[in-house]
């Protein structure tokens, strides 16, 4: 039994030394020091938000539930972007030689393995922004359709 607790010990330690070096690594390579999963999550947060803020300035002062949706998505996924630019830069390497920007690496690699849920947190966030916003656009697009379908049915009439 004891042998067992050891080997599972070796595992883990090998696992988490691993993950760590490989951290390094990516962020030591980088032209911008970031691992390249959270450089493709903040440049997918910052294309969600500003899509976003385009269609609430397209609605203007409809309303209605989509248009709600909408608005209160453009607030959440911008909250969100900040947030998540916060972290991603607390994980950027910084270094003015190699030495440095290995030990950088090396920190900003430990810190990404000791806390890497609130990073997956707002990627769920993000994910549900963007489903709320397909059926919110989805709505809009019916609710253009039903009013331009009343126009031309009251053009005949």
């Amino acid at each position: 039994m004891e042998a067992l607790s050891v080997a599972a010990a070796v595992v883990q330690f090998v696992d988490f030394g691993t993950r760590l070096l490989q951290g390094t690594v990516a962020r030591y390579r980088s032209p911008t020091g970031h691992a390249e999963e959270h450089a493709d999550l903040s440049v997918a947060a910052d294309d969600l938000s500003r899509l976003v803020d385009d269609m609430n300035d397209r609605l203007g002062s409809n309303s209605g539930p989509a248009a709600e949706i909408l608005r209160r998505l453009g607030q959440e996924c911008g909250e969100t972007r900040e947030i998540l630019h916060e972290i991603v830069s607390v994980m950027q390497a910084h270094g003015s030689n190699k030495l440095t920007l290995a030990a950088s690496s090396f920190w900003v690699a430990l810190k990404a393995n000791a806390a890497p849920g609130k990073i997956r947190q707002l990627e769920g966030k993000l994910e549900k922004c963007r489903q709320l916003a397909h059926l919110a656009t989805l709505q809009l697009l019916v609710w253009v359709i039903d009013s331009k379908a009343v126009d031309s049915n009251s053009g005949l009439t």
